[in-house]
């Protein structure tokens, strides 16, 4: 006996062996015991195997092991998963068998959710949704949702062969009879239990899904943290255990599947999983490494894979071929010249060991541009047993595409010259100013300050005809720019809410006013000219091509009128504080009622909590703002405030990528990015956020705000503010978590004196009607 027994399992005849391999988890264990001794289901016996752990794991194990009778606790030296897990598979006393990893959690009505499917359904293996989660989101597993794995019913290998897409150990209760002479090799560390569950699988006369979420993956946010990243730290040994695993099982299908068509059919899609979802990215990191003896040995075991294989693996295999082919050549410059000989001999293997016609019927059915051309150069290089045609090519592509870059610059430079050198200066002169122009790049229809000034502007009497709108929109074509630059030369009047690239550098006839209505209220960040210095600026002679032809600067109040001519560069006599048209449905009450109960019957999760939305503006430059990494922890605020709040997440519009929300958490935490603010803030009880100038609209609803200020030092120098930040937000600031969730905690306890007097400060009419003043201010020029 290689293990010592700590403790025994005092739990007379469990149903449930639940076994557990521990290895440095200190920071995760006590949660994962927590989840399993929180189970409906009693008859259950938790045998955790510590697999030599050096921090205080084990120490963690002995006090929750301690009085506890269901628990049996192993201590071994450190031999792997493999090895732990099969300690526990020779000491389990239950009917059934449910791994779990030391870090993962399982929801307190798996187990008995699980054990009554298999009693009622008569199955061998139960098997449910799994999710994976951070600190921050969760998401189903992309290839278990898409083989459709999460679909409630009865399932075989033979007849279901997507199952081999699920071949972790975790989310399947397995009976007691399939498993027991089953072991996990322990000469495999990674990889090494996908042999055990494919066995368990091909053995089983009945598996069957439950349409319940039954267990749930720590997606741990450092490289080194689990086995199924490892493919990163060590994709050498990923490849070559995997490897391994994949020869192990390939006997089992024809063991336990009689029929011959049944048999290749489930080899098919096993082969196919095997290499998309373990070797192939394996392989692309050995080749980002560079290391040419780890390139050598895997072009070597792979020439001793298609030797091996059984022809009808991968002779049909698209992705295999394609694999070895063309991703390869795609990124032939990570190949070193010391792998070149294998990589060679490896092609040569793979094209004995396929036929023509499926060679031909492959190629045809690779859909990417230029692979006729690649594989010409692939097939003269295994010819002539050198690299040299495959460097040839991407060497004339890369001319090519360099040629074509060219030539493309060179006919948009001619269009550019030709619309704005030659056409609009005569447009400018032989036009009629008559039009009235709204022209953004921010949102696809009319909505917002444009919309109640186009709504005064019809109240007006004025000829709609007269009036165009250039929204949000991606043609670029040579008519619809001509379009644009004449309906501009034309222009009596034109409205713009932001920046509006078409136009800079752009002289603009003398008769056309241009209206700034700048989508932000008040003055927080700095922004144009006034931010220039910092590191988030644009430079002055771009600030000056966007903002040279303004006439009219519309702001929100007097004390900002110095800030805003700064800004764009005008004269404050030609700033004006007439207020912001959009937030003027924040004062209608009419609107609020109506906005509210609208908003209550789309959410009935929502059940009478109140809510707090988080809303950050976005972090860098064009390019880093797609992304945001949230800090707020959802999960933690879902176990403290959800019997109260619901939270509610807002993005700014330039973060392109996503939040998600936990499935499990869909009841508590939404993702409203797409409602329009003012909308949003209508129905936010309480408002979260950083730098964003939303606090301004949000005052005018006279309620408690927190600024969750986690990198301020590092913002400050990205872009300044016109005021000292820490003196002027209405609300507290908080860095961290813990301190936001006291902020909340307090809420009640906050004066909003601050807010009225920062609404105050920042909106001179709180009458409603911006737009009718700005209507009348312009019609008069």
């Amino acid at each position: 006996m290689t293990y010592q027994i700590i403790q025994q399992s005092k739990k007379r005849e469990p149903i449930i062996s639940i076994i557990t391999p521990t290895y440095n988890v200190e920071d995760f264990i006590e949660e994962q015991v927590s989840s399993l001794m929180s189970q409906t289901l009693e008859e259950i016996e938790l045998i955790l195997i510590d697999d030599g752990s050096t921090d205080r794991t084990l120490d963690i194990l002995k006090k929750l092991a301690k009085n506890n009778p269901k628990i049996t606790l192993v201590t071994q030296a450190n031999s792997g998963p493999a090895k732990a897990r099969n300690t526990g598979l020779e000491l389990f006393r239950g009917e059934y068998v449910y791994f779990v990893d030391a870090d993962d959690i399982v929801p307190a009505y798996a187990l008995e959710a699980l054990y009554t499917a298999s009693i009622q359904e008569d199955a061998d293996i139960v098997m449910g949704r799994s999710l994976s989660f951070n600190s921050t989101s969760s998401w189903y597993i992309a290839g278990h949702y898409n083989a459709g794995l999460f679909k409630e019913g009865a399932r075989s290998i033979e007849t279901n062969p997507e199952l081999v897409y699920s071949l972790g150990p975790a989310s399947k209760l397995y009976r007691k009879k399939i498993i027991r002479d089953l072991r996990m090799p322990e000469t495999i560390k990674i990889g090494e239990d996908q042999p055990f569950v494919l066995e368990a699988l091909l053995r089983s006369n009945k598996i069957y899904t439950i349409d319940q979420i039954v267990y749930n993956y720590r997606s741990r946010e450092t490289i080194e943290a689990s086995l199924s990243q490892i493919v990163k730290v060590n994709p050498y040994a990923t490849f070559t255990d995997v490897s391994q695993s994949l020869f192990i099982g390939l006997p089992l299908f024809e063991k336990y599947i009689d029929n011959k068509y049944g048999v290749i059919e489930s080899l098919k899609v096993y082969f196919d999983r095997v290499i998309r979802f373990d070797l192939w990215p394996a392989i692309r990191e050995i080749l980002k490494t560079k290391d040419s003896e780890a390139q050598k040995k895997v072009f070597e075991q792979l020439i001793i894979m298609n030797q091996k294989m059984p022809k009808q693996l991968f002779s049909e295999n698209m992705f295999y071929f394609q694999m070895l082919t063309i991703e390869l050549v795609e990124r032939f410059t990570f190949i070193q010249r010391e792998a070149y000989n294998e990589y060679i001999m490896l092609l040569k293997s793979l094209f004995q060991h396929m036929s023509p016609g499926t060679v031909a019927h492959i190629q045809d059915n690779i859909r990417i541009q230029d692979a006729n051309k690649k594989m010409i150069a692939l097939k003269r290089s295994i010819h002539l047993k050198t690299t040299a045609p495959i460097v040839l090519y991407l060497g004339k592509r890369r001319f090519a595409k360099e040629s074509k870059i060219l030539t493309k610059k060179a006919g948009t430079m001619f269009k550019t010259v030709v619309l704005r050198k030659i056409l609009f200066p005569i447009y400018k002169i032989s036009l009629p100013k008559t039009k009235i122009l709204f022209m953004t790049n921010k949102d696809e229809k009319m909505t917002g300050t444009f919309q109640m000034i186009y709504d005064e502007i019809s109240e007006n009497n004025i000829n709609k005809e007269k009036v165009f709108c250039y929204l949000k929109a991606n043609n670029r074509s040579f008519s619809a720019q001509n379009r644009l630059l004449r309906d501009v030369a034309s222009a009596k009047i034109i409205f713009l809410d932001d920046y509006y690239r078409q136009i800079y550098g752009l002289k603009l006839p003398e008769k056309t006013n241009v209206i700034q209505l700048w989508h932000a209220a008040g003055a927080f960040k700095k922004f144009g000219f006034g931010a220039i210095g910092s590191l988030d600026a644009n430079t002055a002679a771009f600030e000056k091509a966007a903002h040279q032809n303004y006439s009219k600067v519309i702001c929100s109040s007097k004390e900002i009128v110095p800030f805003y001519a700064e800004a764009f560069h005008i004269a404050e006599k030609n700033v004006l504080p007439l207020g912001v048209p959009r937030a003027d449905k924040l004062l209608d009450q009419e609107y609020l009622a109506f906005t509210k109960t609208k908003f209550l019957n789309m959410h009935p999760e929502i059940n009478g909590r109140k809510i707090i939305t988080y809303a950050p503006t976005f972090r860098g430059g064009p390019a880093e703002r797609k992304n945001f990494s949230m800090m707020l922890n959802i999960r933690e605020f879902v176990k403290r405030f959800s019997d109260e709040y619901v939270l509610v997440i807002k993005m700014h519009p330039s973060v392109s990528k996503s939040q998600g929300v936990p499935y499990d958490l869909k009841d508590h935490v939404l993702n409203l990015s797409g409602m329009d603010m003012n909308d949003l803030l209508i129905v936010t009880d309480i408002l979260v956020t950083d730098y964003s100038s939303v606090i301004f609209d949000y005052s005018l609803l006279k309620r408690p705000m927190i600024f969750f200020a986690y990198d301020l030092e590092n913002y400050l120098a990205e872009r300044n503010f016109y005021y000292e930040y820490r003196k002027f937000v209405p609300g507290p600031i908080v860095a961290n978590n813990d301190s936001l969730f006291q902020a909340i905690e307090m809420i009640e306890e906050q004066d909003l004196t601050k807010v009225v007097e920062f609404r105050d400060r920042f909106f001179d009419e709180l009458d409603g009607k911006s737009a009718q003043r700005i209507v009348k201010e312009v019609l008069s020029l």
